[in-house]
């Protein structure tokens, strides 16, 4: 489920609900890119919040090619690999 906001921002007022997203989306960001850039980044797992933020955001976020081809095949992987588990039960 996408999230909506209709939040307008007035020219000089700072809502404060924008700029805690605004930090869970930087703090979100910046966790996956670390993780991307690990030797391991294969082994590596997006949680569940993690997924949340690229899900309502990730239109807008930006990583350099390699980490956003490394985080496609994580992601991929999770899918396949919870498929499998899932044909299993």
């Amino acid at each position: 489920m996408r999230h909506h906001n209709n939040i307008v921002q007035f020219p000089g007022v700072q809502n404060r609900h924008v700029l805690e997203q605004e930090k869970v989306i930087l703090d979100v960001t910046k966790t996956i890119f670390a993780k991307m850039e690990m030797d391991n980044w294969h082994l590596m797992e997006i949680y569940d919040h993690e997924l949340s933020v690229l899900t309502n955001y990730g239109e807008a976020i930006q990583f350099p090619p390699v980490i956003a081809g490394r985080l496609i095949s994580v992601l991929a992987t999770n899918i396949k690999t919870k498929s499998l588990l899932e044909e299993l039960l």
